[in-house]
């Protein structure tokens, strides 16, 4: 049994991503349905759908930051409940029988992990796994994780590849009180590792080639920064960390690094997975006992414990959403660097129509045919006697109370007349397009946002009169 639903895929390595319509498993005895609300872009994304890592199942759905809400439980499945906000990570599936299975190491299986999306699908054989760059997600319940719901969920979703990627060697090494540690390449992995690292209580410590970006690596939870373009300072340090923490993502010298750690210190290579060409100093290794050292994502336990930890210390991602028909642009933001740190997709735009975007003047011709103006301050349409003939307000955090049926101001008749066109207002263009996103994601047509938002209005002469 199966049943389609819409997603974002690659058909090659050189076309745009597109929408597309895939088939996902019906609900089984040990499943979860989850609506995915978010979906980050991770760099490994683009790496794979571009064939860098090899032959890819095109069309391939890519994606493995999810988050969402469970909609549907297996019947032997305990610990959710339909509405729970939950998150899947990079792998779906293990053998659960292996060495490293049995020691919730799931992620270094065997008899290789099933992972999120690009892999066989063990439960639809012929077919290949789809991720989270969809409106829906089927998944067995021990690789749901769930998502504390302090957090925001769209800053939360790349805790499920980048978080735990970083949080697992921070833990492995013992990060914590009394330790020194470092963090080389603050992007979008180095960003989290300065937030656990810090929330862990190690002294904290960011690298940079950039002595601008000081404050923002303040910012995250450093304790100091060290820019390794200065000699003196490096020098300085050598000696003193006992773990760094290495996400830059291209082939360096860790030498450099190696130079900074005490006796027994380690340095973990996260983000250098193809070769690292400069060679390595024997002799800083042997001198001082250190060791170089990798680590992939985390098992089950772990990544449960991360969010959890995170929950506790309120820590997420520093992102940029973006709708459905912005990731090819991303895309290309994510290669050239543009972006700090993270693009979440709100998956709820998938297949979505973009809200048309309209001058102030024909935003007065639509109000003045019987549009419905959406804003969120009342008093911009008051007529002489306190009246409001022509608009409607909402509150942009409470879309529900006015939109969904049952909600406690919910706008039936006018909402539910599908020839009434809705303007929304707000104030700017950054205002009125997510309110316009919201509605079309809830199944309104004729929704248009202005340009300029009220000003734009103003300008061309609307009134309430």
């Amino acid at each position: 049994m199966t049943y389609e639903t819409l997603a974002l895929a690659a058909f090659d390595a050189v076309t745009p991503l597109g929408n597309h319509t895939i088939v996902r498993r019906a609900v089984e005895a040990g499943d979860v349905r989850i609506d995915i609300t978010h979906s980050g872009i991770c760099h490994s994304d683009i790496h794979s759908v571009n064939g860098d890592w090899g032959a890819q199942p095109y069309p391939v759905v890519p994606g493995h930051e999810i988050i969402g809400r469970v909609v549907e439980l297996g019947a032997d499945v305990t610990g959710f409940a339909i509405g729970d906000r939950v998150g899947v990570g990079v792998i779906v599936g293990s053998c659960g029988t292996c060495n490293e299975c049995e020691r919730g190491l799931e992620q270094y299986c065997a008899n290789e992990p099933v992972w999120t999306f690009g892999a066989p699908d063990p439960h639809l054989p012929g077919q290949t796994t789809h991720g989270g760059y969809s409106r829906e997600i089927v998944t067995e319940a021990k690789f749901v994780y769930r998502v504390p719901e302090n957090l925001d969920p769209a800053g939360a979703a790349p805790l499920l590849c980048a978080g735990i990627t970083v949080y697992s060697p921070l833990k492995t090494w013992g990060a914590g009180p009394g330790k020194k540690v470092g963090v080389a390449g603050i992007g979008g992995l180095g960003h989290l590792a300065v937030k656990f690292a810090h929330a862990l209580g190690a002294q904290t410590v960011g690298f940079t080639t950039t002595e601008s970006k000081t404050d923002m690596i303040l910012g995250l939870g450093a304790d100091e920064v060290l820019i390794s373009s200065d000699k003196a300072a490096m020098r300085d340090a050598e000696g003193t960390f006992d773990l760094i923490i290495d996400t830059i993502p291209f082939s360096h010298d860790l030498n450099r690094y190696l130079k900074m750690l005490a006796v027994d210190g380690t340095l973990v290579v996260l983000g250098a997975l193809t070769p690292i060409t400069e060679p390595v100093i024997g002799g800083l290794l042997t001198g001082k006992r250190r060791r170089i050292a990798g680590s992939n994502i985390g098992g089950v336990p772990e990544t449960q414990e991360m969010l959890d930890f995170a929950g506790a210390h309120n820590i997420i991602a520093d992102i940029e959403l973006i709708r459905a028909d912005a990731v090819n642009d991303a895309y290309r933001r994510v290669v050239a660097g543009d972006v700090q740190f993270r693009f979440v997709i709100d998956a709820q735009t998938i297949g979505l129509p973009v809200p048309e975007l309209i001058s102030g003047a024909e935003a007065v011709a639509r109000a003045n045919g019987g549009a419905l103006i959406v804003d969120v301050r009342p008093e911009r349409f008051l007529d002489s006697d306190g009246r409001n003939p022509l608009a409607t307000w909402v509150d942009r955090k409470n879309m529900d109370s006015y939109f969904v049926p049952g909600g406690a101001h919910f706008l039936g008749d006018v909402v539910n007349d599908s020839d009434r066109k809705i303007v929304v207002m707000c104030g700017s263009i950054a205002g009125s397009r997510p309110m316009a996103d919201w509605l079309l994601a809830h199944g309104f047509t004729n929704v248009s946002h202005v340009d300029g938002g009220f000003a734009g209005w103003k300008e061309a002469g609307g009134s309430i009169g």
